[in-house]
């Protein structure tokens, strides 16, 4: 059976608290000597999966387009005692999936876990105003990306019968809201992929999982918050408004 989760603060604090209390205690950490890859890792909910996953003792390979965000949250988790690398890539690019992919391997020798957690909000424009390119680009960023990675982690980890592939959905996959067609659509895509990829996946020993997040991390709506309620908000012909401001 897919089973879904949601994301939030409070599941967060939970976490942290267990990790802290297992620190104390010297409890086994529950990813000793596994190996993620995290998608989206520089900042936000990507980085705090990293800094969690490292924290239970995984060793985790980190991937966005940013280097600046990638080496700090690496420095930050090596200061910490664990263990990670990291390279930059475009994930709607194929060429840049199995880069990551060979990159991962070579650098941990497999990825037991795989966190399909990047994204691309695209433009906050309705459906008519919509560029295809755009569209076309989001659905990259969120679903093929989680696509191709599947496809390229999902063979080691059925020789090893063991793995698990999470996709970070959002609440947009289920609830209506206006201007973010491609980002709702893309979510909604990671899904019907995570069911079916469960389906098949169970039977060698690998389970598929799919997080929803509750609320949208600032770092994905700082820049554009201010826009983005002229645009839900107003009625506005001001040119200011026209185009939100670029989110990396």
């Amino acid at each position: 059976m897919t089973k879904f989760f949601l994301l939030s603060n409070k599941h967060e604090r939970r976490h942290t608290d267990a990790v802290a209390k297992r620190a104390i205690t010297g409890e086994p950490m529950l990813l000793k000597d596994r190996v993620a890859l995290i998608t989206g890792s520089g900042r936000g909910i990507g980085r705090a999966i990293a800094q969690l996953f490292a924290a239970e003792g995984a060793a985790v390979f980190l991937t966005a387009r940013t280097e600046k965000e990638l080496s700090a949250t690496a420095e930050e988790i090596a200061q910490g005692g664990g263990r990670a690398a990291f390279v930059t890539g475009d994930l709607a690019k194929e060429a840049d999936c199995r880069a990551v992919f060979e990159k991962a391997i070579a650098s941990f020798g497999r990825v037991d876990i795989l966190v399909n957690n990047g994204g691309h909000y695209g433009p906050v424009v309705p459906v008519e105003e919509y560029p295809m390119e755009e569209f076309d680009r989001v659905l990259a960023v969120h679903l093929r990306t989680a696509f191709l990675l599947s496809k390229l982690v999902l063979p080691g980890m059925y020789e090893r019968r063991r793995g698990v592939i999470v996709n970070i959905s959002s609440i947009s996959a289920k609830a209506a809201y206006r201007w973010g067609s491609a980002y709702a659509a893309a979510k909604a895509g990671l899904l019907g992929l995570t069911r079916y990829n469960a389906a098949e996946a169970a039977r060698k020993g690998v389970r598929v999982r799919c997080s929803f997040v509750r609320r949208r991390p600032a770092q994905l709506l700082g820049k554009r918050s201010t826009w983005m309620a002229a645009r839900f908000f107003t009625e506005t012909s001001d040119s200011s408004v026209s185009s939100p401001p670029s989110l990396f």
